[in-house]
């Protein structure tokens, strides 16, 4: 018993040790500013939470213990990048459409967009097909740095069609035209009572 607890820890201390060096490598760049630094560790942080959760080690683990299945991270880093006023985080915040993000974090995103209206013009200017072929490249180069962890990871877990892309940029784009807001307009709606 004790030896089965043990190997849990020691993969769930796997992950989290694989994700903080991905993450602390991509941050040790002394010549980049502490908001740069700021934006694309948060950008990093919402891809490694996408992939973890992709993963089979990743989920494996998120059924034996929470600690691995958080996605309190992704949420964070999405609060980061709404929470700047820089032009490059919210370059960075439009540009999360390439991935594929639900539930919470997909509501989450569509509010922090309709929040920052400077949203338009970045939206605008976004191309679906570099917007998945920079996905593609991202889960490609991570699979090859953490085979380990990301075995088994398909790109679509993680990048979103070149078409969603596009339904989503159009949905946000009309939103934003009308001054929508996070109103009950844009939420889920959970039951007919809602209507």
């Amino acid at each position: 018993m004790g030896r089965i607890l043990t190997r849990k820890k020691m993969n769930v201390v796997r992950i989290a040790i694989t994700i903080l060096l991905t993450l602390a490598s991509t941050y040790s760049y002394a010549s980049k500013s502490r908001d740069d630094r700021e934006i694309e560790m948060a950008d990093q942080a919402i891809f490694w939470s996408l992939a973890a959760s992709a993963s089979p080690l990743g989920q494996l683990e998120c059924s034996r213990t929470q600690v691995a299945c958080s996605d309190d991270r992704a949420e964070l880093a999405l609060a980061l990048l709404a929470a700047k006023s820089s032009p490059r985080s919210i370059s960075v915040l439009a540009n999360l459409l390439r991935y594929r993000i639900d539930a919470g974090l997909a509501e989450d995103f569509t509010c922090f967009v309709l929040a920052r209206r400077p949203s338009t013009k970045y939206l605008s200017r976004l191309s679906a097909s570099k917007l998945r072929q920079s996905c593609e490249i991202e889960v490609k180069q991570a699979v090859e740095k953490n085979p380990q962890l990301l075995n088994g990871v398909a790109v679509n877990s993680i990048c979103t069609s070149e078409d969603a892309i596009n339904t989503k940029r159009i949905e946000l784009l009309v939103a934003l035209s009308k001054g929508k807001t996070c109103e009950p307009d844009l939420r889920p709606r959970t039951s007919a009572a809602d209507r």
